[in-house]
């Protein structure tokens, strides 16, 4: 009998100390039949209340279960917030709500729960994970607690599990986590420990990391020689790309067709290939891709947005550098950056008559790269983009590919035979896919294979 005593005063002592660190409120909550599970034992259930105001939304609740029907007599829970525990929170199960406090909204948490039933043996109920915001917890609502295989718990509380995610002992390590680069850890359980750039030797070509991000496309209406096609929409880029940081040039076509097609040959292997046309592309495409298949990326040509988004690196002018000061002259901006009408002077065999001058392409990378170390996105080629040319959306969008179908193919950038005005970041071209052009090259993108399963 003193112990039956002993073990009640302990039980009380218990809760009272509890009472002290969770917040009780005596409402029940109505259980239905989908709050059961397949044996007819309720499952617990995470619950918002709708009178906590935005302010508080860091409360986090939890409603108990029906206690006599489950034939539990306390409930013990633990919250995992980024793989550290809080808790545990122990209270005498009499269907109530409680909840705790300090759980930042939209933190994904992982809830262990253990029932105690009469003969106080202690079971693992069944855990939940999560993500909790603001509108709903001032909205109210609830979410089911289903019990999960203990091979399949998510131990880190980052609400992924295994094999979806790939280091369940590390919160900072699942599918929604923001990839670092250089540190040679796959943040985002992507299969591929991602860098800021790399480079195929034997092709001499190298790509840098182009980080999400969003961005206005197109033109504010004041922008000098701005054209109707321009219009200025939000653009969300979601996930990174790897950009070339030059023209493809005459020498990586060569070493990998086998020919050089360019108009401007006697510039040398490290001019841009040019005369080429996005069918002829296509197929370079498909002989690179074969040749390199174990190099874990698919390389193909940029979006339209991504190529703008890329090209401005942040910047909202004319050029990255700065705005156009002469459009149809000698711009001191443009001069700096890239090859242009009238910069492009060529002293090879071949180069093209304008206005008393010989002008032609120029070799890569021999202007002012941008903030993300990319050249010649201004000037040099023209650069052929993978998106039929189509009229922008009037709203917001993300990751767009362009129209699904049209008559000409998107290219951006310039060439050595454009005006300054021509040379634009917003500046857009179209031809037709099969058509070819002295001025007409391109530059590669590189998108992750394991990104596209």
């Amino acid at each position: 009998m003193r112990l039956f005593r002993l073990k009640s005063a302990l039980y009380l002592v218990y809760i009272l100390i509890l009472a002290l660190s969770i917040c009780a409120c005596g409402s029940d909550v109505a259980h239905d039949s989908e709050n059961k599970n397949s044996t007819g034992a309720y499952q617990p259930v995470l619950i918002f209340p709708a009178d906590i105001p935005v302010e508080e939304s860091t409360a986090q609740a939890i409603t108990g279960i029906d206690c006599q029907a489950a034939k539990i007599s306390v409930l013990e829970f633990t919250f995992m917030v980024k793989g550290t525990p809080h808790g545990p929170y122990v209270y005498a199960c009499d269907d109530h709500e409680a909840y705790i406090k300090g759980i930042p909204a939209g933190t994904g948490i992982r809830v262990d729960v253990y029932a105690y039933d009469h003969n106080h043996a202690k079971v693992l109920y069944g855990f939940e994970t999560t993500d909790i915001y603001a509108d709903q917890v001032t909205q109210g609502g609830d979410i089911k607690m289903n019990s999960v295989d203990e091979n399949q718990q998510d131990e880190d509380g980052d609400g992924f599990t295994s094999p979806e995610d790939c280091d369940d002992a590390n919160a900072d390590i699942n599918p929604d986590s923001e990839e670092i680069p250089d540190n040679n850890i796959d943040e985002n359980c992507d299969g591929h420990a991602e860098s800021s750039s790399f480079t195929l030797d034997d092709l001499d070509m190298t790509f840098v990391r182009i980080p999400t991000g969003e961005f206005d496309m197109g033109s504010p209406e004041d922008e000098i020689e701005r054209r109707n096609d321009e219009t200025s929409h939000l653009v969300r880029i979601t996930r990174d790309f790897y950009l070339q940081t030059t023209e493809v040039t005459q020498g990586q076509w060569q070493a990998v067709m086998g020919q050089n097609p360019s108009y401007f040959s006697n510039c040398g292997p490290e001019c841009p290939v040019e005369y080429v046309s996005w069918n002829d592309i296509q197929q370079f495409l498909t002989s690179l891709n074969a040749q390199r298949a174990d190099d874990g990326y698919e390389y193909g040509l940029p979006t339209e947005a991504q190529w703008e988004y890329a090209a401005r690196a942040g910047s909202e002018t004319a050029f990255y550098g700065g705005d156009i000061t002469e459009p149809n002259g000698n711009d001191s901006i443009l001069n700096t950056l890239g090859w242009y009408a009238q910069n492009s002077d060529a002293g090879y065999e071949g180069c093209n008559e304008f206005n008393s001058r010989c002008i032609g392409s120029q070799p890569v990378g021999g202007k002012i790269p941008n903030a993300w170390g990319l050249y010649d996105m201004h000037g040099n080629v023209w650069e052929w983009c993978s998106d039929w040319y189509g009229d922008y959306p009037s709203g917001s969008v993300t990751d767009p590919q362009g129209p699904s179908s049209g008559d000409n193919r998107v290219l951006r950038g310039g060439s050595w035979y454009s005006s300054a005005g021509g040379c634009r970041s917003a500046y857009r071209s179209r031809s037709q896919p099969d058509s070819r052009n002295i001025s007409g090259g391109f530059r590669l993108v590189a998108s992750l294979l394991a990104q596209q399963k």
